[in-house]
């Protein structure tokens, strides 16, 4: 969905397998999920780029996959219904590179609570470690940003109105401390301090 796979996975289908005394194949090395979680414009894409660069990671953004299946014409309402197909999709895939011991990074969102417990329990259920990123960013230059975005959109970016963006503040489930988060200065991606970064 137009985004490049890493080195590191295309290394992994001729990377010769260790065996045991049985001859059968040793464990991959244990990969984690980096899920990335905040309001439009706060960094969340940013960052996720740089997890993907960092962790020689496999990177899935479900609004790219949105985009590339749907089209830019997809009203929030629609798009909710969307995402939650792409995520499952996105899942069946990403699942299997932890198998492989390659690290992924689910740039979903990840508005509310309840999705959040369920990635982290899929995590565990794979084999793989867990870690939710939360970008804080004030409300204010989220709004100012996604004016920004909108006046020069590419190819891989809804637009999101003002009023779009009143629905999913509504909706947004702000992390809480109890959920073992990595909290992201979403001012400043790039510059941030990501505790057990590579």
């Amino acid at each position: 969905m137009g985004q490049q796979l890493p080195e590191r996975l295309l290394r992994a289908s001729s990377r010769p397998r260790r065996r045991t005394i049985e001859g059968l194949s040793t464990a991959a090395p244990r990969a984690t999920v980096h899920a990335v979680c905040g309001l439009p414009a706060s960094g969340k894409t940013t960052l996720a780029r740089r997890l993907e660069r960092e962790h020689e990671a496999v990177r899935f953004s479900a609004d790219e996959w949105v985009l590339d299946l749907y089209g830019p014409e997809v009203a929030v309402e629609s798009f909710v219904r969307y995402r939650h197909r792409v995520w499952e999709t996105i899942w069946s895939v990403a699942r299997r590179l932890l198998a492989l011991g390659i690290d992924v990074v689910l740039d979903f969102s990840f508005y509310h609570r309840a999705d959040r417990d369920r990635f982290r329990e899929r995590a565990v259920e794979a084999g793989a470690d867990f870690r939710m990123y939360y970008l804080e960013c004030p409300e204010a230059t989220c709004r100012a940003r996604l004016r920004e975005r909108n006046a020069a959109l590419s190819a891989h970016t809804f637009r999101i109105r003002d009023d779009d963006f009143d629905v999913l503040w509504a909706s947004f489930e702000v992390p809480t401390r109890d959920e073992e988060l990595v909290v992201v200065d979403g001012m400043n991606v790039d510059a941030a301090r990501i505790p057990g970064g590579a």
